[in-house]
């Protein structure tokens, strides 16, 4: 919500609160969700290494194809 009302502090913050308890839990696919988030908030900043970064561990984390081409 924070992010849809450009509000992107508290979406970051939020975010990154979340991607770390995700970790915590083992939950992958809110792991790969909140980097993606992250990703979005970089990219409307123009911090486009920051949102290249965030966008590819999301996908690395959401699809494990990526991540085993990674491996290869």
């Amino acid at each position: 919500l924070h992010f849809d009302l450009d509000e992107r502090d508290d979406a970051e913050a939020l975010a990154e609160e979340a991607r770390a308890r995700f970790a915590d839990d083992g939950d992958a696919r809110g792991v790969g969700q909140a980097e993606n988030l992250l990703g979005q908030v970089a990219y409307k900043r123009r911090r486009w290494d920051d949102a290249r970064t965030w966008f590819a561990r999301a996908l690395r984390t959401l699809d494990p194809r990526e991540a085993a081409l990674e491996r290869a």
